[in-house]
């Protein structure tokens, strides 16, 4: 049986640089020895961005890297943002 999701989580299939993972996985394990119990990766990404979206928008859109620099991300294809539908909690669980 699926759980059903809090409101304010949202459930994504995410790809990312394999170092950012390794980094959240090293977050997520400090996260474990204060917190006393498991975390999710989530939870570590939610430290990540929190400290990243403190940033102003302009400065964040300084740090991406141009498509010549970082052309892994022309490789995985098509994004589908749903023709600008909005996306809520409740759409991304079915």
């Amino acid at each position: 049986m699926k759980r059903q999701l809090p409101d304010h989580l949202v459930r994504f299939n995410v790809y990312m640089l394999r170092d950012h993972v390794a980094h959240l996985i090293r977050i997520a394990e400090q996260l474990t020895e204060t917190k006393r119990r498991d975390v999710r990766l989530g939870e570590a990404l939610e430290v990540a961005l929190t400290a990243g979206l403190s940033w102003t928008d302009r400065d964040l859109l300084d740090l991406a890297k141009p498509d010549h620099q970082a052309d892994h991300w022309l490789l995985v294809g098509p994004v589908d943002r749903r023709r600008g539908e909005v996306l809520l909690p409740s759409v991304l669980t079915r």
